[in-house]
């Protein structure tokens, strides 16, 4: 069982990195999270199973257990109690991370680590090593794959299927934008100066074998050169800080008495890292960096602040950033070269807790965290100091310097670094919640106090041995049926990638969204889409005119096309975007539904109070109100009043957006004040659109 239970943990720590599928429309994030929640609930029935197995109930505690436990607990409520609950819990279409199901899963994972590999010192020290091999090859597959799509490597074999397949994945399968794979090579960067350099001053072989300290060597040329290729300013920051901690803790635990000149290494990378920070050598190669399109702090900052304070005992529930942005972003993030981008993730995972899980959740990770580092560093002054081991107190002969400890403590360090200065990442995530572990694991290494262990002997109560069973197989059952529903969620993925593919007729992606909604009917994309292709079809039998057209088809589809939009309200009223396309709809079908056009300034005004600075949504109300003013042969001026107001408060939030000044003009027109509909637009092109300053 033990064995079983090991190759599982060892196998997700080599393939998340790397996995993904091609099956559904994210590849990597979506199919990652999947990997786990698989790979941790078969660990989670191993684990008790083990326990039948033994007949004995064994539960190893660590001092930072009960606030594992609050940070999860405040994590569900924040969810629970969220306005879009349902991104809350599952992920918000398109990012997926982030949620309290990510949550959940990576501190179950944490918990099984840690109760596998804790507490059993004879095999303790194997199971950690073995760890470094499986991150050392999954390194090198996502260098070797990042390599060969940044240099383009692909044209010297332009017929080739499968390289076309590589370009189709973007920058790698890890699922990060170059400036998120910058972070993750800084963080293995890291860890590479930290076993190279751990390796000298060891004693053990069994620390590191020779042949993986060379690997070592290549790797750390190969992500420094990524480092200097991307030449992103949060990764500079994650590599010098790094090597900074790792630099720490070597003089002051004073390794290289004999050998100082090792300390070259890391300062070198610090000085390296400082010279090449700014330097764009990817110019003078002319090496086409393309890069991901993040949030500027002051913009992330202030949403975030908002947020907390509009709610800050719940807070907006995990992963909610989305629904975060679009009400507290403010004016001034319009005056942003991205201002019409609606933004899903912050510029820092770690800061983004403060307003989705509020005080009490932000809090408890803080103080999880907190707890972490406080009983590592005072281990690592233990090992210091403890020249002369006391046995007696307890602590392990030769445990002054165990380097697995300070390898994984260091790895976490770095992960938790980059979590403050970068986004949220499955890949980022999993390798912080991993060395947690691991240097947790480590710490009865140490000092084996401080891991208890508890043991319920099923011998002695053969009563709740049978009881015990009983629920286990409930619980096996549960999980089964449980990994049922949630295939179905997957296979609408599926289908929904299969909707989106090129070159397919309207009725074969309205067929496979119909399969998407009937295998998962609560994500309000799918909705959405099946409105705007019934209502392109319905707009297409419209203008067919006189008998060409077919009566019954064009009815059908208004129908399915309103249908369609009103339900995807229903599943996320909290989704701007899912009232913006209602009142689409409803605008676009105004000549043949029946006050449509008083149902899309309804749908407007309600996505406006998701997102009030959009000047979008305020162009497209005055445009429906424009409209609904000028149906009939008479003028509605108090309608139009309403329209010319709404257009003043787009033109107030985008000065320079042209889709006003053409509603502007298109509404005098419709009043007969011709030359002024001139006159608006002559004005935009002369103070914008000839100074370059014009928006679409």
């Amino acid at each position: 069982m033990n064995k079983i239970i090991n190759f599982i943990i060892y196998a997700l720590i080599f393939a998340l990195p790397i996995f993904f599928l091609p099956f559904t429309f994210e590849f990597y994030v979506f199919n990652k999270l999947f990997l786990l929640f698989f790979a941790v609930s078969l660990l989670l029935i191993l684990t008790l199973g083990k326990f039948i197995k033994d007949n004995e109930l064994r539960i190893v505690r660590t001092p930072i257990d009960w606030f594992l436990l609050a940070f999860v607990f405040f994590s569900f409520i924040s969810s629970f109690f969220a306005s879009a609950q349902l991104s809350a819990f599952l992920g918000f279409h398109g990012r997926f991370s982030g949620s309290f199901a990510e949550i959940f899963l990576f501190a179950l994972f944490w918990w099984l680590v840690v109760q596998n590999f804790g507490g059993v010192r004879a095999i303790k020290t194997r199971i950690t090593a073995s760890v470094i091999p499986l991150i050392l090859i999954s390194n090198f597959l996502l260098e070797l794959f990042s390599f060969f799509v940044l240099f383009n490597l692909g044209r010297f074999f332009p017929s080739s299927v499968i390289v076309k397949f590589i370009y189709s994945l973007g920058a790698s399968p890890a699922g990060l934008a170059l400036q998120g794979m910058a972070i993750y090579s800084a963080g293995i960067l890291v860890f590479l100066v930290s076993i190279i350099l751990l390796s000298k001053t060891s004693l053990d072989n069994d620390f590191v074998k020779k042949g993986w300290v060379w690997l070592c060597w290549i790797l750390l040329f190969v992500n420094f050169a990524y480092l200097i290729l991307i030449d992103f300013w949060a990764a500079w920051v994650v590599a010098i800080v790094g090597v900074g901690v790792l630099l720490g803790i070597v003089i002051a635990g004073r390794f290289f008495r004999e050998r100082g000149n090792w300390l070259s290494l890391p300062l070198l990378i610090v000085f390296l890292s400082l010279a090449f920070w700014g330097f764009n050598i990817h110019k003078l190669l002319s090496i086409s960096i393309s890069r991901e399109v993040l949030l500027a702090f002051p913009a992330s900052f202030k949403t975030i602040v908002s947020a907390f304070f509009a709610n800050p005992i719940f807070g907006s529930g995990a992963g909610n950033f989305w629904y975060d942005f679009g009400l507290y972003k403010g004016e001034e993030f319009l005056s942003s070269s991205f201002w019409n981008i609606r933004f899903v993730k912050s510029h820092s995972a770690f800061l983004e807790n403060i307003s989705s899980l509020g005080v009490f959740g932000f809090l408890a990770m803080a103080a999880f965290f907190a707890m972490f580092f406080l009983v590592s560093i005072y281990l690592l002054k233990k090992q210091r100091s403890d020249l002369s081991p006391d046995v007696s107190a307890g602590v392990i002969p030769g445990a002054r310097r165990n380097y697995h400890f300070i390898l994984f403590f260091i790895g976490t360090s770095v992960w938790f670094l980059a979590g403050i200065v970068y986004a949220d990442s499955v890949v980022l995530s999993f390798y912080l919640w991993l060395f947690t572990a691991l240097a947790v694991v480590e710490w009865g290494e140490i000092r084996p106090g401080i891991i208890k262990i508890s043991r319920f002997d099923f011998k002695k109560f053969q009563e709740f041995s049978v009881v015990f069973l009983s629920v286990f197989i409930v619980f096996v059952l549960a999980v089964l049926a449980f990994w049922w529903q949630s295939s179905r969620i997957y296979i609408a993925e599926i289908y929904y990638k299969k909707a989106l593919a090129d070159n397919i007729a309207v009725e074969n992606r309205i067929d496979y969204l119909i399969k998407a909604a009937e295998s998962f009917g609560f994500r309000e994309v799918y909705f959405t889409n099946l409105s705007r292709l019934h209502l392109s079809l319905a707009i297409d039998e419209a203008n067919k005119g006189g008998n060409a057209g077919d009566g019954q088809k064009l009815q059908n589809n208004v129908a399915l096309a309103v249908n369609a939009a009103k339900r995807a309200t229903e599943i996320s009223p909290t989704s701007v975007t899912a009232w913006e396309n209602s009142g689409l709809v409803y605008r676009d079908l105004g000549s043949v539904v029946e006050n449509a056009y008083i149902w899309a300034e309804d749908y407007f005004n309600k996505a406006i109070l998701l997102e009030p600075t959009s000047p979008f949504l305020y162009v497209n109300l005055g445009r429906v109100q424009m409209i609904s003013a000028s149906a009939d042969d008479k003028i509605d001026n108090e309608k139009m009043d309403k329209a010319f107001t709404n257009l003043k408060k787009a033109r107030a939030l985008k000065e320079e957006y042209l889709g006003v000044y053409l509603n502007e003009a298109l509404a005098l027109e419709n009043q007969g004040k011709i030359e002024e509909a001139i006159a608006s637009l002559e004005d935009y092109f002369r103070d914008f659109l000839a100074l370059g300053r014009g928006v679409w």
